[in-house]
């Protein structure tokens, strides 16, 4: 159950900032963890309409309530990770689900160091304007 859950979490990634949106995953459990005495407690205040499932607005803003830190498209990555069965909300169960298998992940991650922020790699053409700095402008004359 976890694996599927982590899975299909994974599959929704892409891109190189994986490894921060998992961090930002487990951070906003721990916060749940902390705000709330159990998982039930946190779904109840998450479902502010009362109708007994979270839709993706009402998981924005409990995230939100968590200070995640995740923009609303990693929110619906999330959203669509946790809903299991693919009917559009996510049930207590299915909530619950998701935030274990967030706490189980989140000790293997404790271990990886991540930016907290993705941060812009130079390109190529500045890399060589940079490293060349300060040189002659040929190889040549570096012999």
């Amino acid at each position: 159950l976890v694996l599927d859950v982590l899975d299909r979490l994974c599959a929704g990634i892409q891109g190189s900032d994986g490894l921060i949106v998992l961090n930002r995953v487990t951070s906003a459990v721990l916060s749940f963890r902390e705000k709330f005495s159990d998982w039930s407690s946190a779904f109840k205040a998450a479902d502010t309409d009362g109708s007994g499932d979270l839709d993706l607005d009402e998981l924005i803003a409990a995230m939100k309530s968590v200070d995640s830190g995740m923009t609303e498209e990693q929110v619906k990555m999330i959203f669509f990770a946790a809903d299991a069965n693919g009917d559009g909300v996510i049930s207590a169960e299915e909530f619950s689900n998701f935030l274990t298998a967030a706490v189980f992940a989140e000790e293997p991650l404790r271990g990886l160091q991540v930016d907290s922020l993705p941060k812009k790699q130079p390109a190529f053409e500045e890399y060589l304007r940079w490293s060349m700095s300060g040189r002659s402008s040929s190889w040549a004359s570096m012999c």
